[in-house]
């Protein structure tokens, strides 16, 4: 979180102040900056798409219990708190 204030804020003032303000190293900040999206990220997109379409097909009657069965059966390996969690960052619940 605060890294990303840093590199919000870059262009107001220099990373060296921020980070000094903040308490950080430049070196943290620098390889924070660099590194990819996490696997947890990816596979969560990869989750997000499945329940969207599991939902839709459902026309937005099943909740996090039906949807994760129906992933298990599609040979998605997620639990059901992911699933939870997952809706609940996409703002989908069922009726």
């Amino acid at each position: 979180m605060q890294y990303r204030f840093i590199q919000e804020h870059e262009a107001d003032c220099s990373v060296h102040e921020l980070c000094e303000c903040l308490g950080l190293s430049r070196g943290g900040y620098y390889a924070w900056r660099g590194r990819g999206t996490s696997r947890r990220a990816k596979d969560d997109a990869v989750y997000k798409e499945a329940i969207r379409g599991v939902h839709k097909r459902a026309r937005g009657r099943y909740g996090y219990r039906p949807i994760y069965h129906h992933l298990q059966e599609e040979g998605f390996n997620c639990g059901r708190d992911r699933v939870l969690r997952l809706m609940g960052d996409m703002g989908i619940e069922g009726k």
